[in-house]
């Protein structure tokens, strides 16, 4: 995900999906005290065009949350859109605990079961594919998230 160069410095680099993907970066923030969410993402294709891009205020909530909603939301798009039908998805955030929860089933907390199940679901149903990225090669995502904040 991200590539390493001279010095053994990394430098943030996000790569595009291969051909028959479409790539979901999405993230989710919380403002200090937990009063405030936002969640945002862009889907891009192959030749890394930005096939669309959101930010939204989301409630409130713990981040992992915040983070499952922001992956639901834009999932369920995904689903009801035409591209649905010509391309796989491949989901990428950079919040650990929801990808182990999500492609692992490691010990999801008991008030988001349901929720981590669903996405559980459309993951292993329609053949996508579930990432942890670093979060310096996930950056447009996060600034998106943010923004939804307000």
């Amino acid at each position: 995900m991200c590539k390493k160069v001279l010095n053994s410095k990394v430098i943030p680099r996000w790569l595009p999906p291969p051909l028959g993907f479409l790539k979901l970066n999405v993230d989710g923030a919380v403002a200090a005290g937990g009063s405030k969410c936002g969640i945002g993402g862009l889907l891009r294709n192959d030749i890394r065009v930005i096939l669309f891009q959101f930010s939204e205020p989301c409630g409130f909530g713990p981040p992992a949350l915040i983070e499952l909603l922001a992956v639901r939301f834009r999932m369920l798009k995904f689903l009801s859109s035409d591209w649905c039908r010509q391309f796989r998805l491949i989901v990428e955030t950079d919040c650990k605990l929801v990808v182990d929860w999500m492609s692992l089933y490691v010990d999801a907390l008991l008030s988001f079961l349901n929720l981590v199940s669903e996405l559980s679901d459309m993951v292993i149903k329609r053949g996508f594919v579930m990432r942890l990225t670093p979060r310096r090669c996930n950056m447009e995502a996060d600034h998106l998230a943010k923004a939804g904040i307000g």
